[in-house]
């Protein structure tokens, strides 16, 4: 994966471990404090996507970094708190031209890697699914114009589909894709497909249109793998998406609700340009690549549980 990005003349960058606010991603941060001064929290980073940008915003047109991340959450087959990711962020791309790049990139792994006779399409382009008309399709009921959850539940009670518990309208948007979406992956085996144009309310950091957002997920044996949109570049917008996913974070009280960046807001104001980029987990990657079935097989000292025991 490095060498891809480093032939197509991205630059690799290390950015911070520990932050402030902001976490850049829908999941649980640890938080601890600076010693002697306890009214400061600090977090261990989610995700490197906010740093990324910032760089992008200071120039670096084509920037990744492959390294750790830490996520407060729990521990089973594929996730473990502690985890790698490679990220990377282009100027001047559509989210088309990261589809693109996504397939060169599984195209190169295939190629490049021994033993990969079982992951035969990577060499091709991926089937894609629009969410919206997918699910419509699938369902045949119309979705909701607005999101809410109100609107969310009445469509839940016409497709005979049980609701979540106290749930929040991301999180019915999310059992709905998992439902009628990612199971489409688990009908052909360790192909990957591409899931795009999510509802704008589940992509806050995404540049969006008529309230669906530029982004798309790719999903190999019903799990997740990449993460990607069109980043949001105007400052007026984030900073009201922002707000939005503050105040349904403190409505619904969502842990995993991004924190949000005020200062990555006021560095936008010094222009960031039309970008594309995603987040892809390496630790998943590599249970793919070689027949492993659970993530402590491929990480070098276990899980979690597995370190605090030795």
């Amino acid at each position: 994966m490095r060498q891809f990005f480093i032939n197509r003349q991205f630059l690799e960058v290390q950015t911070p471990i520990l932050s402030g606010e902001g976490t850049g991603a829908l999941a649980s941060p640890f938080v601890t404090h600076m010693k002697n001064t306890e009214s400061t929290p600090v977090r261990l980073r989610v995700a490197p996507e906010l740093w990324l940008k910032k760089l992008v915003i200071g120039g670096f047109d084509r920037v990744f970094e492959i390294g750790p991340n830490f996520r407060n959450e729990g521990i089973d087959r594929t996730h473990n708190p502690e985890f790698t990711s490679c990220e990377f962020y282009q100027s001047f791309t559509s989210l088309s031209e990261v589809m693109k790049l996504t397939e060169d990139l599984f195209a190169h792994l295939y190629k490049t890697l021994p033993n990969m006779e079982h992951l035969q399409s990577f060499n091709r382009e991926f089937p894609k699914y629009e969410f919206v008309p997918t699910i419509e399709a699938k369902t045949g009921v119309s979705m909701p114009k607005n999101f809410t959850v109100e609107a969310l539940y009445d469509y839940f009670q016409q497709i005979n589909l049980a609701p979540l518990p106290n749930p929040n309208p991301v999180a019915l948007l999310d059992r709905l894709s998992q439902v009628y979406l990612e199971s489409i992956s688990l009908e052909t085996p360790n192909t990957p497909i591409i899931i795009y144009n999510q509802p704008e309310i589940m992509s806050p950091l995404a540049k969006s249109s008529q309230g669906i957002s530029h982004r798309f997920e790719l999903f190999i044996n019903g799990q997740e793998y990449v993460n990607a949109y069109e980043e949001e570049n105007s400052p007026v917008d984030q900073y009201e998406k922002f707000k939005i996913q503050q105040r349904a974070k403190d409505e619904y009280k969502d842990d995993d609700s991004i924190v949000p960046d005020w200062e990555y807001v006021k560095s936008m104001e010094y222009g960031l340009p039309p970008t594309g980029g995603w987040g892809c987990g390496v630790d998943r990657l590599a249970m793919l690549i070689s027949g492993c079935d659970r993530i402590d097989q491929v990480l070098p000292f276990g899980n979690l549980k597995d370190v605090i025991r030795q």
